[in-house]
């Protein structure tokens, strides 16, 4: 493995190295090894959220404020309309509510419960209606399955990281208040709203009226439309190897300018 990418997460770290030397954007969002994407919030922010809970003494203030500026982030990339999704493995879609939940199991008194359920019920809501589940399982796509945005690393049950979200909620026992609570509306519903995140490179914006986000990436200077097909050929290799041919198409995952919950990239092309 690249050296690179071994010193950039908490899993291949070194026991004597702080855990606040990862790449840290200082707004709750890293930026390896692809850029930053939502990664962050099924991934790093799942695994900041387990390391705290198998040991609460190790880096607490830092994993704790991660969280919760993880959380402040990611409440304005969720809509009831959808999300502004754009990098790779984007079916484990419906895991990016975590954040919210991470912080607020936590510290509800920081990130209220209202808050965290209702960006759960609207992931799910959103992702179910449009036939995100079939047969028991979560699809491997975005909607429904689809090849061209599978990566190459993904596996039968890759897709099920989407639990994640559930995975925290939970652990929440059956009487507690977090199932009773109510819901408190997320950012796009209740206010428009222009976040410019310098460290990120993204500006992100909701608009009440339509309930869409859109995130736009200041270095990327024009969208990217081209969409490499999952062909017969690619087909016919997977037939008959065992290694996956799908296309990767790494530039419309990452090299647009504009992403918006409103036409989601997997879904215009």
């Amino acid at each position: 493995m690249r050296k690179g990418r071994t010193d950039s997460w908490p899993g291949h770290m070194p026991p004597s190295r702080s855990i606040a030397s990862i790449t840290w954007t200082r707004v709750g969002f890293y930026d390896r090894p692809h850029g930053v994407d939502f990664y962050n919030t099924w991934g790093i922010t799942y695994d900041l959220f387990w390391i705290h809970v198998v040991d609460p003494t190790f880096e607490p203030d830092f994993i704790v404020d991660a969280l919760g500026k993880s959380a402040q982030l990611t409440q304005h990339l969720i809509s009831p309309q959808g999300v502004p999704i754009m990098g790779r493995s984007i079916c484990y879609r419906t895991a990016v509510p975590v954040p919210l939940i991470a912080a607020n199991f936590l510290d509800p008194g920081k990130f209220p419960t209202g808050r965290a359920v209702r960006g759960l019920d609207v992931v799910w809501r959103y992702f179910v209606a449009h036939n995100s589940l079939r047969d028991g399982a979560l699809t491997q796509g975005y909607f429904e399955a689809d090849p061209r945005w599978l990566e190459l690393y993904s596996g039968a049950g890759s897709c099920h990281w989407g639990l994640r979200s559930l995975v925290l909620a939970f652990m929440h026992p059956a009487a507690d208040e977090f199932w009773t609570a109510t819901e408190q509306p997320l950012p796009v519903e209740v206010a428009d709203y222009r976040l410019e995140l310098s460290k990120l490179g993204w500006i992100v914006e909701g608009r009440r009226g339509s309930g869409e986000i859109t995130l736009t990436i200041g270095k990327n200077l024009h969208d990217v439309a081209s969409v490499e097909t999952y062909s017969w050929f690619r087909k016919i290799q997977d037939r008959f190897s065992t290694v996956p041919h799908r296309p990767e198409n790494y530039e419309i995952k990452y090299d647009s300018r504009h992403y918006s919950s409103a036409a989601p990239f997997p879904l215009s092309n």
